[in-house]
């Protein structure tokens, strides 16, 4: 189901998310709520993850392929080892893993909604209030944090890079290579698009991925902050 409709995340998902080389690319354990990823695992419960209709497990799979591609795992683990998170201006807030993760969640949500990729699960977080495809995780997490949302908390978490293999997480950070990440998803684009099947909100966000685009006031802030100090005025 997930090669019909969205054969990009299908290629990525068998050429940097299944180490083992086995036929379902995904290790099943029932140690994580519904889903989770480390980085380099796709991680599954099938005790809850059968229970969702199969286009609401793509939107899942999906989703925890988003995260692998974005690097949150590996992203978030200096924020999670200082217990600080700080912005480009400066600021900065305590770590909380959990609004990280949603975060992350409402950011690769929205791209993934908007791509018509699967069916949105109930239990996922969607908030445009809070965050869209266009924010990065830093931005929705300043506003997850000031407003905690109650109520859903999403459908996954994000491990420790290398946990699914018992891997050290600074080895398992080390050994990730950007170079094959940045060709696997050119390669995705290319076998999505070959076949006619790469929405155009899905291209962009991928594009970015190779290309990232950095706003102008995104400049000016890392300028003034590397010139007064973080804490200065």
């Amino acid at each position: 189901a997930l090669l019909w409709s969205c054969p990009a995340f299908t290629h990525v998902l068998f050429s940097m998310l299944n180490p083992s080389k086995g036929e379902l690319a995904a290790i099943f354990t029932d140690e994580v709520p519904i889903a989770a990823t480390d980085g380099e695992n796709l991680i599954l419960n099938p005790t809850k993850f059968f229970t969702y209709t199969l286009s609401e497990r793509v939107f899942i799979v999906a989703h925890e392929i988003l995260h692998c591609i974005y690097n949150h795992c590996i992203l978030s683990r200096p924020y999670k080892q200082s217990g600080k998170v700080k912005f480009a201006d400066g600021s900065s807030l305590p770590y909380d893993h959990q609004m990280m993760n949603i975060a992350m969640d409402l950011v690769i949500n929205d791209a993934l909604i908007k791509s018509g990729v699967g069916s949105f699960p109930k239990e996922g977080c969607h908030d445009v209030s809070l965050a869209t495809a266009d924010d990065s995780f830093l931005d929705a997490y300043k506003k997850v944090y000031k407003k905690k949302p109650q109520g859903k908390s999403g459908f996954d978490v994000i491990l420790d890079p290398g946990a699914g293999s018992g891997k050290d997480p600074g080895k398992a950070q080390q050994g990730r290579s950007q170079a094959e990440w940045d060709t696997a998803v050119a390669g995705a684009i290319a076998t999505a698009k070959a076949q006619g099947k790469l929405p155009a909100a899905l291209e962009r966000l991928l594009g970015e991925v190779l290309d990232p685009v950095i706003p102008w006031q995104e400049h000016i802030r890392a300028f003034f902050a590397r010139k007064v100090g973080n804490s200065a005025y």
